[in-house]
């Protein structure tokens, strides 16, 4: 009978090497240690391969190859668009805890207690940019969905960035970033997005769609601010987001 150790306990397949053959999990013939485990644990974290660290680095670096492998199947080594967006989620819990309800420099309130903000952000903000970005790119005929993952993508990874930026200005800079953060990330989300959706990218098309995509953006917040003005004004703080 062969001993349990020569098949993956993944998919079960015979396996002698370093790989296996099937799946390509990683084999590690030497025994568990306190220093291997410290080993894992800071590879995982820093490496600039399938870590979180190196899934953003690959999304800001080669927006188009990840998110395309992963739209056509390859999903298992760079983190998926669920993964990326749950640590986003962190890093805005993170914020809101230790960093006061401050998000892209504006700040923010919920009256919604029974809902993590950082669900609210992430579910309401994401699907908006995407439909934007549906909008913008409507010639290339790609699904609601496909422009869902690559924003999930592309937001989640920005969105980690800019917390870490902001706070290093805040204890660095005395001054007030206010809507001016919102724009720049605003501006790299919408650049990185055409780079993504369109075809042969080059610098005056990824230039005019980036354009494009915050005409739409400021069109709608326009549209939703004259609604709420005209007909419902007794709603209006100057602390909601």
């Amino acid at each position: 009978m062969e001993s349990p150790k020569h098949f993956c306990p993944v998919c079960q397949t015979q396996n002698t090497g370093a790989f296996c053959v099937n799946c390509g999990q990683k084999v590690k013939k030497e025994k568990v240690s306190f220093l291997g485990l410290l080993a894992d644990l800071i590879n995982g974290l820093f490496s600039l391969e399938h870590s979180i660290f190196g899934s953003i680095w690959m999304v800001l670096s080669k927006p188009k190859s990840i998110i395309e492998a992963y739209l056509n199947g390859f999903r298992r080594y760079y983190k998926s668009p669920g993964q990326i967006a749950f640590y986003a989620a962190f890093a805005i819990g993170l914020q809101f805890t230790f960093g006061g309800m401050t998000l892209l420099g504006l700040q923010v309130s919920f009256n919604n207690d029974a809902i993590p903000p950082q669900i609210i952000v992430l579910a309401v903000l994401i699907p908006f940019y995407a439909l934007i970005s549906k909008v913008a790119f409507w010639k290339n005929r790609k699904s609601y969905l496909g422009h869902l993952i690559s924003m999930i993508y592309l937001f989640s990874a920005w969105l980690i960035i800019f917390i870490i930026l902001e706070n290093i200005i805040k204890l660095t800079l005395p001054i007030k970033l206010s809507f001016t953060i919102l724009g720049i990330f605003l501006g790299l989300l919408f650049l990185w997005n055409s780079l993504v959706q369109l075809n042969k990218p080059n610098w005056k098309n990824v230039t005019l769609f980036t354009l494009i995509q915050m005409a739409i953006t400021v069109a709608i917040f326009l549209g939703i601010a004259f609604v709420v003005y005209t007909y419902f004004p007794e709603r209006i703080t100057r602390t909601e987001m």
